[in-house]
């Protein structure tokens, strides 16, 4: 790794620093996503009546080419 340069989680002084990282650390690890969108039509009056809440997760410990694929998320 460059200085100042992260690539993912692991780069970063959270994970070196943390005790439960330091012991392990290949553990798997989950990157959790929130959405919020509408189901139906967002204009009018009744905007954001029928919002949905999602949520998504994608496997830390895959390999960097794979965490920006579709089917990995």
């Amino acid at each position: 790794m460059k200085a100042n340069i992260f690539s993912g989680f692991n780069d970063g002084s959270v994970f070196k620093q943390h005790a439960v990282y330091q012991r392990h650390p290949a553990e798997l690890q989950l990157v959790l996503y929130a959405d919020e969108f509408d189901v139906v039509k967002p204009l009018g009056v009744h905007a954001s009546v029928h919002k949905m809440l999602a949520f998504y997760f994608v496997i830390g410990n895959l390999n960097q080419q794979l965490k920006s694929k579709k089917d990995a998320i």
